[in-house]
Protein backbone atom coordinates (compact mmCIF):
# COMPACT_ATOMS: atom_id res chain seq x y z
CA UNK A 1 0.00 0.00 0.00
CA UNK A 2 1.07 3.73 -0.33
CA UNK A 3 3.14 5.94 2.33
CA UNK A 4 3.13 2.62 4.33
CA UNK A 5 6.79 2.19 5.81
CA UNK A 6 9.23 -1.01 5.67
CA UNK A 7 10.90 -1.59 8.50
CA UNK A 8 13.79 -3.97 8.60
CA UNK A 9 14.18 -3.50 4.96
CA UNK A 10 18.07 -4.26 4.15
CA UNK A 11 19.95 -1.14 2.70
CA UNK A 12 23.32 -1.77 1.18
CA UNK A 13 25.47 0.30 -0.70
CA UNK A 14 28.20 -0.36 -2.91
CA UNK A 15 30.91 1.93 -3.91
CA UNK A 16 31.47 1.85 -7.42
CA UNK A 17 34.55 3.15 -7.00
CA UNK A 18 37.03 0.95 -4.72
CA UNK A 19 33.92 -2.16 -4.03
CA UNK A 20 33.36 -1.09 0.06
CA UNK A 21 30.09 -2.20 0.88
CA UNK A 22 28.22 -0.18 3.78
CA UNK A 23 25.34 -2.25 4.91
CA UNK A 24 22.29 -0.43 7.47
CA UNK A 25 18.31 -1.63 8.14
CA UNK A 26 15.43 0.69 8.67
CA UNK A 27 14.00 1.09 11.46
CA UNK A 28 9.96 1.67 12.56
CA UNK A 29 9.62 4.70 10.93
CA UNK A 30 11.69 3.00 7.41
CA UNK A 31 14.45 5.26 7.89
CA UNK A 32 18.48 4.40 6.89
CA UNK A 33 21.56 6.03 7.33
CA UNK A 34 25.04 5.52 6.55
CA UNK A 35 27.33 7.56 8.68
CA UNK A 36 30.94 8.98 7.24
CA UNK A 37 30.03 7.88 3.83
CA UNK A 38 33.26 8.68 1.28
CA UNK A 39 32.89 10.89 -1.64
CA UNK A 40 32.03 8.30 -4.03
CA UNK A 41 29.69 6.78 -6.64
CA UNK A 42 27.27 4.81 -4.69
CA UNK A 43 24.61 1.79 -5.70
CA UNK A 44 22.03 1.35 -3.05
CA UNK A 45 20.45 -1.58 -2.76
CA UNK A 46 16.66 -1.76 -0.57
CA UNK A 47 15.39 -5.52 0.19
CA UNK A 48 12.55 -7.04 2.52
CA UNK A 49 10.91 -9.60 2.72
CA UNK A 50 7.42 -9.72 0.39
CA UNK A 51 9.06 -6.83 -1.49
CA UNK A 52 11.00 -6.40 -4.82
CA UNK A 53 14.15 -6.01 -4.20
CA UNK A 54 14.92 -2.11 -5.69
CA UNK A 55 18.35 -0.78 -6.98
CA UNK A 56 19.22 3.16 -6.98
CA UNK A 57 22.29 4.82 -8.01
CA UNK A 58 23.36 7.92 -6.41
CA UNK A 59 26.62 10.37 -6.11
CA UNK A 60 28.34 11.69 -2.88
CA UNK A 61 31.13 13.79 -5.04
CA UNK A 62 29.30 17.20 -4.72
CA UNK A 63 27.21 16.83 -1.43
CA UNK A 64 25.68 14.82 1.01
CA UNK A 65 22.59 13.15 -0.14
CA UNK A 66 18.94 12.42 1.41
CA UNK A 67 17.67 9.39 -0.62
CA UNK A 68 14.19 10.80 0.42
CA UNK A 69 11.51 8.43 0.01
CA UNK A 70 12.10 5.12 -2.17
CA UNK A 71 9.07 2.97 -3.37
CA UNK A 72 9.00 -0.47 -2.65
CA UNK A 73 7.12 -2.81 -5.17
CA UNK A 74 4.99 -5.80 -3.33
CA UNK A 75 6.65 -9.53 -4.66
CA UNK A 76 3.58 -11.26 -6.98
Amino acid sequence: EADEVVAGAKVTAENLDTGEVLAAESDGFGDFWFHQVPAASWRVYFEADGYLTRVLEASTVEEDRNMGPVELFAAE
